[in-house]
């Protein structure tokens, strides 16, 4: 089976990475209501609440946080390397900041979720809880980067994705990508077997 993760939806996602990157872009130049709305409707940690337009409503803009305040928020924890990670932003925890600042800066922040633990995990790694530091988040990021040459991943997810891995992607990128099919049952892909 092949995915076209940079384009196509995954696993019912809504939007791929470009368009994650995409919708970021317009948010960063023009921070609305709207547009942060757009931008969090691509979020991987707020789709299991089934809406998560309404979670961005309830969680930033509700709470008396303005578009331009969010996006300055975003833009300064983006800044501040893995410190990042223990950034205080209004509705959001670990698994949706570490997913953002991923989107902002694919080449310094890696999604620490369920699905970068469990591959990080069958690789025979330790993970961080759901609180890291900066030096645990660090060392994650670290783990996230190197397995992809360590293990081929490249050649394994080029292989899956049909138009192939575009040019200029991170190595953080592509390891998102393993994650994804070893987490997913319509891939015969396991990272454990590696």
């Amino acid at each position: 089976m092949t995915s076209e993760y940079w384009d196509q939806p995954v696993r019912g996602e809504q939007f791929s990475i470009e368009n994650k990157r995409k919708y970021w872009e317009t948010f960063r130049t023009n921070p609305t209501s709207q547009s942060l709305l757009e931008f969090g409707e691509t979020w991987w940690a707020y789709r299991h609440f089934g809406d998560p337009a309404h979670f961005v409503r309830k969680r930033t803009l509700n709470k008396g946080y303005t578009a331009t305040e969010m996006r300055d928020l975003l833009e300064r924890a983006a800044s501040k390397g893995p410190e990042a990670i223990n950034e205080d932003i209004p509705g959001m925890g670990v698994a949706t900041l570490s997913e953002l600042l991923e989107v902002i800066d694919p080449s310094q922040y890696a999604t620490l979720n369920s699905k970068s633990c469990e591959g990080l995990r069958d690789l025979g790694y330790s993970v961080p809880g759901n609180n890291p530091d900066k030096t645990m988040y660090s060392k994650f990021t670290e783990h996230v980067k190197e397995i992809v040459p360590k293990y081929g991943l490249e050649k394994e997810v080029d292989s899956t994705v049909s138009r192939g891995i575009p040019d200029g992607t991170e190595n953080i990128d592509i390891a998102q990508v393993a994650f994804e099919m070893n987490h997913n049952d319509r891939f015969s892909f396991s990272l454990s077997n590696l």
